[in-house]
């Protein structure tokens, strides 16, 4: 065993016993900056806004909005589930398309040409060296939440890929810390469309390449997401 690897170790049965001894529970929800053309993140603007509530279900609540930054966001997530240890942690973020996206999988896996919010872009690479392909999250195999959504009148769909950028970044690295570390949360990521008025500031050649939905249905389906989660 090399030191990196011991020193590892030891690093999580130091947050096993930190786990064990403090109370833990709770919802954390995540969402994302603005970032290249998307001027208004509608993840950012729902968790700024569940923010205003401090407990859900009876639950303590807290929020976070995350640079859209490779390194900095999978940094923040990590500590964000050590302060707070939830029960559920639920990260937002933004896609185009129509629909809701409930996100199944998590890569192990960066490729971007669209640098994030410090410049970076990637060819291609492990997002951790060594570890597994993939995670699934907290959302497979859960029907009666996409039938809700339907149910509610709300475009949803189940998703087997993230992407290859931030989002699936987050989302693989909390899956990864969390079973890492036994830690007791169940961990999901939706994508939510952009916002109507955001398509509606591009060219009119880009627009037509786009899908929108309006806060009030993205916020309703959150709300349904949590209440089944």
């Amino acid at each position: 065993m090399d030191k990196d690897q011991g020193r590892h170790k030891e690093m999580v049965r130091g947050k096993l016993k930190g786990y064990s001894m403090r109370r833990t529970g709770g919802i954390l929800i995540t969402g994302f900056e603005t970032f290249g053309e998307v001027k208004l993140n509608p993840s950012e603007m729902l968790a700024r806004e569940f923010a205003q509530m401090p407990e859900l279900r009876g639950l303590p609540l807290n929020t976070a909005v995350l640079p859209t930054v490779f390194e900095k966001a999978c940094n923040r997530i990590t500590a964000l589930l050590d302060k707070y240890t939830p029960a559920l942690l639920l990260s937002l973020g933004v896609a185009p398309g129509p629909s809701i996206r409930l996100e199944r999988l998590a890569l192990n896996w960066r490729e971007t040409r669209q640098a994030d919010n410090s410049g970076v872009t990637d060819g291609g690479s492990d997002l951790i060296c060594g570890a597994p392909a993939a995670y699934w999250s907290a959302l497979k195999g859960r029907s009666e939440i996409l039938e809700a959504l339907h149910a509610a009148g709300i475009p949803a769909a189940f998703s087997n890929s993230a992407g290859s950028y931030v989002c699936n970044a987050v989302m693989y690295s909390a899956l990864h810390h969390t079973a890492s570390c036994n830690m007791p949360t169940s961990c999901a990521f939706v994508h939510i469309p952009r916002l109507p008025q955001d398509v509606a500031a591009l060219d009119p050649d880009r627009q037509a390449q786009q899908s929108s939905m309006p806060l009030e249905l993205s916020r309703r389906a959150i709300e349904i997401i949590l209440s089944l989660l």
